[in-house]
């Protein structure tokens, strides 16, 4: 049995099952180290600007326990926000045989992996920078250039979520047999019939007053800026035909946002407001497509999302999770972000053409539901420890390159 301990932030609702499906591998025994319970009760997000709590399970079907913290324990800007000084006890006293983390954007995200090195303890770690990720400040750029560089040569492995993660580590100089594919992924199934049938999702659509014939496009996002949510609002303006677009979200844009819609696309959109985990199958099942139109998105999810639920997504180009989920006019279309007049022709395609826009829907759920399911993510990230677990444990040791070539998965 290899013990792996695996530090994140604090429970997220994308990463529950894919702790519960790699609870299962075969020879992995996993504890889950979180750095605070944000999310296990009522918090508030300052993101959507109210409180939430997710209404599905986050802490069932795996092993966990939660870090004292010396921060406030809220996933936002703050550096140390989470800082756990008992990490290398934990580490030492579990007798674990490797650390996987989760990014490096808080005190404690380093505090693992310097108690990682410090135990002669091999480390992996998995993050959602792409080539397109800009810092916000000019030091940002030199600590990845320095510090994350230094992180990554130490790791005996580095785990990429997706082609523009992948390109990341190899311009940080990751060699390409130290790369393992773990895709950004969700639970599938649970999105690809919605609950209470399609009966509820037509409830949904003549709750909004959208007939047969309406063609109904929802976005699922926060209402901030980077969002650009007044992209979608101006291109459906410009939309022939019967249209609604549903916003789902809160957040502090939503009455600016309201008041552009009147003016501009009078009659055409909605604001749904924040809708959890159980509801929102059945809601993306009342569309016709999806579309994400953010300035700077790591991945994505929502899209996986909208996929399983078999929708056509239209993505900017600074959605990470575009390189892997959107094939041009097969699953969906890919625009320049900020570029309306372009999002409202590819929105137009779909909204002129239902039944090649159900056909790209049922592409777009069978390449989820084949390449970017929990199951499948499970598996990638079991792979990638066994192979670490095979190779040296002692202080600085790489994995021999010929002992993993062979198990490394063809990826992005």
């Amino acid at each position: 049995m290899i013990r792996l301990a695996h530090f994140v932030s604090h429970p997220i609702q994308y990463f529950a099952p894919l702790y519960r499906e790699l609870s299962r591998a075969d020879g992995i025994g996993l504890t889950v180290l979180f750095g605070s319970d944000f999310g296990i009760r009522p918090s508030f997000d300052k993101g959507f600007g109210q409180a939430v709590q997710f209404d599905v399970p986050l802490l069932a079907g795996y092993r966990s326990r939660f870090l004292r913290n010396r921060g406030n324990g809220i996933p936002a800007d703050g550096f140390r926000n989470f800082d756990c000084p008992d990490l290398e006890r934990v580490l030492r006293d579990g007798a674990f045989d490797a650390l996987w983390v989760h990014g490096w954007g808080y005190m404690a995200n380093w505090q693992a992996m310097w108690a990682a090195w410090r135990l002669g303890l091999p480390y992996l770690v998995r993050c959602e920078t792409t080539i397109l990720s800009r810092p916000r400040r000019r030091w940002g750029a030199l600590a990845s250039r320095l510090l994350v560089r230094a992180a990554l040569a130490r790791a005996s492995a580095c785990l990429f979520v997706g082609r523009l993660n992948r390109s990341f580590h190899r311009a940080m100089g990751v060699p390409t047999y130290r790369l393992f594919p773990a895709h950004y992924s969700i639970e599938t199934e649970r999105f690809r019939e919605p609950p209470g049938g399609r009966a509820k999702a037509r409830a949904y659509r003549l709750d909004q007053g959208a007939g047969d014939g309406t063609f109904v496009l929802a976005t699922c996002a926060k209402a901030i800026p980077l969002k650009r949510l007044q992209d979608p609002i101006r291109a459906v303006a410009g939309l022939t035909g019967d249209v609604q677009f549903w916003v789902i979200g809160e957040g502090p844009e939503k009455e600016a946002l309201r008041r552009l819609a009147d003016q501009v696309a009078p009659g055409r959109v909605r604001f749904l407001g924040f809708v959890n985990q159980t509801e929102l199958p059945a809601l993306l099942h009342a569309c016709d497509a999806f579309v994400l139109s953010s300035e700077s998105e790591t991945w994505g999810l929502v899209v996986n999302e909208a996929m399983a639920c078999g929708l056509p997504a239209v993505c900017s180009d600074r959605c990470g999770c575009f390189a892997d989920l959107i094939r041009d006019g097969v699953t969906g279309y890919v625009y320049p972000a900020g570029d309306v007049a372009a999002l409202a022709e590819r929105l137009e395609r779909l909204r002129a053409a239902p039944a090649a826009a159900r056909r790209m829907g049922r592409a777009a759920q069978e390449l989820v539901g084949r390449d970017y399911d929990v199951k499948t993510t499970a598996g990638q990230i079991a792979a990638a420890v066994r192979a670490v677990a095979a190779g040296r444990f002692e202080k600085g040791a790489r994995i021999p390159k010929p002992e993993v070539s062979g198990l490394l998965t063809p990826g992005p």
